[in-house]
């Protein structure tokens, strides 16, 4: 019963402070009216946990690198960790091959209040993260990178560094991820602070649908999914869709799966996880190596067979970081699975 309490209390002070922007300006959302979040379980067991690659389509979704020019994280440069990154997806191509690679927002930390290296000194990481890390991935791997609450460029910016827009459409094998932009409220060239949460395009998101018809598993990616912001249309949407299968988003440094209501279908967020700091290390003096460790630097894979679709969140082999004095030495496993249908 008190590891159940302390537990809830660490997660609850970690909240906060994510609240009040103290990790690199992100908020978590809560609504236990309309979504739960799990945290760090397994919805089904690992026997079932599809890693083969005789699936149609094995897609991976990374967020949340928060590539820096200064930062370090446990001791990891910044450099390093990207070149972690880069080895990690390289990895998991050469085990199970990957279709398509989506970022889904936080490549750096440009636009972080009146402290990000482009807004203090027109240095944009984003750019190099691209030309330095993006481009060492395989080149069969086609990759596209949304922009999160800390890339506020101007759409022609955006499409300038990465080669798409900040709000795009990709369509592979009978699948259609919409990848939306939620944090476009305040761009370059006339920023004038951190961006406000845009609700979801839900036009946008019609459109495209009905310019693939044919596309009957549809998947939405976004760096954040916050409800509490959300439109009625947006809900209905949700709710009356049944092409949509799942959605993804990053921005909370987590890899659980948010539980959304009735009012939404019943549909389910899949957490993307990081590659910079955790959630749980949010609040030094209560961490819980347990929660880090099942939240650790990684990413998320779904892969769709003709019988189903499951996305599990994958802990990268990482040996080096230090954390509560503990060196890290995490063997590559995979957590908090979903089974979208």
């Amino acid at each position: 019963m008190k590891n159940i309490l302390k537990r809830s209390l660490c997660i609850t002070l970690a909240m906060i402070m994510l609240l009040l922007c103290i990790s690199c300006g992100d908020s978590e959302t809560t609504d236990t009216e309309e979504q739960s979040v799990t945290q760090s379980n397994t919805e089904i067991p690992d026997s079932e946990l599809i890693e083969s690659d005789d699936g149609e389509l094995r897609v991976l979704i990374t967020s949340d690198v928060h590539h820096t020019n200064v930062n370090t994280w446990y001791g990891i440069t910044s450099d390093l960790r990207m070149k972690w990154w880069v080895n990690a997806i390289k990895k998991e191509h050469e085990s199970a091959p990957i279709d398509l690679i989506i970022i889904a927002g936080d490549t750096s930390l440009d636009h972080y209040s009146d402290k990000g290296s482009y807004t203090t000194q027109g240095i944009s990481t984003t750019k190099s993260f691209v030309e330095n890390y993006v481009s060492q991935l395989p080149e069969e791997i086609p990759v596209y990178i949304l922009p999160g609450n800390h890339e506020q460029f101007s759409n022609s910016q955006w499409k300038q560094m990465t080669g798409n827009d900040r709000q795009f459409t990709v369509e592979m094998k009978g699948n259609l991820f919409i990848c939306l932009d939620n944090y476009n409220s305040k761009l370059e060239p006339y920023r004038t602070g951190d961006p406000d949460y845009t609700p979801t395009d839900v036009d946008y998101v019609k459109e495209q649908m009905e310019k693939y018809p044919d596309c009957d598993k549809v998947w939405l990616v976004a760096h954040m999914f916050d409800t509490k912001q959300e439109t009625d249309a947006f809900k209905s949407l949700l709710k009356g869709e049944k092409r949509i299968k799942g959605l993804f988003a990053g921005h909370t440094h987590q890899c659980s799966v948010i539980k959304l209501g009735n009012d939404y279908g019943g549909k389910r967020i899949a957490q993307t996880g990081n590659y910079s700091y955790t959630y749980y290390t949010a609040i030094p003096e209560t961490i819980n190596m347990s929660d880090v460790k099942n939240s650790f630097w990684g990413f998320r894979d779904l892969n769709i067979t003709s019988e189903s679709a499951i996305s599990n969140y994958i802990i990268a082999e990482t040996k080096g970081p230090m954390i509560n004095g503990e060196v890290l030495d995490l063997k590559r496993r995979t957590t908090d699975s979903v089974r979208f249908y």
